[in-house]
């Protein structure tokens, strides 16, 4: 199932269309800002189910990132896949229109 460029146009995750050798995840503040990393330096992905809240936490060498939000757990296996290009932080406002919310990401 290969995702197109018009696949991705306003969406608050981006997907890769086709596989590739060298990829990076963009984290996308809600006020712009952005932080780009690369695949191969992250060694773990945690998920930690809640009954409210789920949490994403990606462990780089010199950043942890650390997404909150609602039906994470398929974002989750697409991160653990490589296939998400950008996640950008969306507003509670937005829950009921969509799946998977990113309501924060913490970088340390």
């Amino acid at each position: 199932m290969g995702l197109t460029d018009k696949d991705n146009e306003e969406k608050d995750i981006e997907y890769y269309s086709t596989p590739g050798s060298i990829r990076y995840v963009t984290f996308i503040q809600e006020d712009g800002k952005r932080l780009s990393l690369p695949y191969s330096l992250l060694p773990a992905i945690e998920f930690e189910p809640g009954e409210e809240q789920q949490t994403i936490t990606l462990t780089f060498p010199n950043h942890k990132v650390v997404l909150t939000g609602y039906n994470l757990e398929q974002l989750c296996k697409e991160l653990e896949n490589e296939r998400v290009r950008s996640i950008t932080m969306s507003g509670a406002r937005y829950m009921n229109e969509k799946k998977e919310i990113v309501l924060t990401i913490d970088v340390y």
